[in-house]
């Protein structure tokens, strides 16, 4: 059986850089169930230059991600172009916040007990003349954040939607770029990371883990750091599922208090530009409703974007259904047929969160009682077993790679403080 000081799951955002932050004093493992570095975070080439498969954009003001993407020598471009909205067959832009919008942010931050959405917008805005209110709420959440309005947090969505005008960044080199300068730095420091190592049985008692892979390889350490997502942790069967022995049943069960949104999203290349000049982002009220080109960057690249139930919706028509979905989006969206957009189409390619069987969800968000199932995770157990990522996270970045890294960073420091 081979030892280490640390063993850490997963070589994501949050395994890295407690990876980076251990390995100078104690023996680091990493293990890797991909045959890659990046977890989430998956940057694919292309014809015409990167697509970001999982995270794409920073948002705000994340400090700890700039700070890397600095160290690394990584630059970074803001987003641009027009806000435009279609409506029955017309296009308008944006010309400024939703009515009532300032008023649910100022509602929001008075309301002294959390609540969700759903609760809130029945207390406060349950007349009609807040219908169109409600309705952008409700998408917002569910778009931007793949929140179920029924269980989201009013408290988490109030920390995001305050600072909602920030700009957000796209790396130039890629995301993964980041994963690989980290990984790169991890292993100079003395870490060791392996890839494809797909772990089945984990093992533990006070002060010593044994972990199992597929295989049938043992890999032991005094303390072990869990960053898999939430719904692999949670998972009982399925070719990811983890057996933890003595079982965890409490952190078990408050998975449950956190949500687990999946999203879809989908490379268009087109070989020709088929929105107006300097559109940025297009939401629209298809089944598909949201979509973005690459600007500053000019190409003739869209990426769409469903998420929360609208990605469940879409999930059962498989691969082939939603690739049709989109197309009939755009049709509707640009005024053309289906022939019109499918002659029109270079490349299209789908990725759906749910059915990346190492991670099966994109990001979580808050429920009312998603602090107090965090703050059972940011504690080791018995000081042997912790916890990292951005499902753990509790804190403005919700969701974020952001908060992946500082959930990294801060599981990094509470070992070194209680070693």
């Amino acid at each position: 059986m081979e030892e280490a000081d640390i063993i850490i799951l997963g070589a994501g955002a949050a395994g890295l850089i407690a990876a980076c932050e251990l390995a100078s004093g104690y023996k680091v493992l990493v293990l890797e169930a991909q045959e890659r570095v990046g977890g989430r975070v998956k940057t694919i080439e292309k014809a015409d230059g990167f697509f970001e498969m999982g995270p794409e954009f920073i948002h705000g003001d994340a400090k700890l991600t700039r700070a890397l993407l600095k160290e690394a020598g990584l630059s970074v471009t803001p987003s641009a172009g027009r806000m435009m909205y279609v409506a029955n067959g017309k296009w308008f832009e944006e010309d400024g916040e939703t009515e009532g919008w300032d008023e649910l942010i100022k509602m929001m931050e008075k309301e002294k007990e959390d609540k969700t959405l759903s609760e809130f917008l029945q207390k406060h805005f349950n007349g009609d003349e807040y219908a169109d209110l409600r309705h952008q709420a409700i998408m917002f959440a569910e778009g931007f954040d793949l929140a179920d309005a029924d269980r989201v947090s009013i408290k988490s969505l109030y920390k995001e939607w305050k600072d909602q005008g920030d700009s957000d960044e796209r790396i130039n080199e890629g995301y993964s770029a980041l994963m690989n300068f980290l990984a790169e730095k991890a292993v100079a420091a003395g870490a060791e990371i392996r890839t494809g190592e797909v772990i089945r049985q984990i093992d533990w008692e006070e002060g010593d883990v044994t972990v199992y892979t597929n295989d049938e390889t043992k890999y032991g350490a005094s303390k072990l750091i869990i960053t898999v997502p939430l719904a692999v942790l949670g998972l009982s069967i399925g070719p990811s599922a983890i057996n933890i022995t003595p079982p965890l049943h409490e952190h078990v069960h408050a998975i449950d208090d956190i949500g687990l949104g999946n999203v879809i999203k989908i490379y268009c290349l087109f070989d020709e530009q088929l929105w107006p000049e300097d559109t940025g982002f297009i939401f629209s009220g298809e089944s598909i409703p949201t979509w973005w080109t690459q600007l500053p960057v000019r190409n003739h690249v869209l990426t769409g974007w469903a998420g929360g139930s609208r990605a469940e919706r879409l999930r059962s028509l498989g691969e082939d259904g939603i690739r049709e979905t989109a197309i009939h989006s755009l049709s509707v969206i640009f005024n053309r047929s289906t022939s019109e957009i499918s002659d029109a189409l270079v490349d299209i390619e789908v990725f759906e969160s749910a059915t990346e069987t190492f991670a099966l969800q994109a990001y979580t968000y808050s429920t009312p009682t998603s602090g107090a199932a965090r703050k059972l995770f940011a504690g080791p157990v018995e000081n042997t077993l912790f916890f990292a990522g951005e499902g753990f996270y509790d804190g403005p970045f919700g969701g974020t790679v952001e908060a992946a890294l500082v959930s990294g960073r801060d599981c990094a420091k509470l070992i070194r403080s209680v070693s």
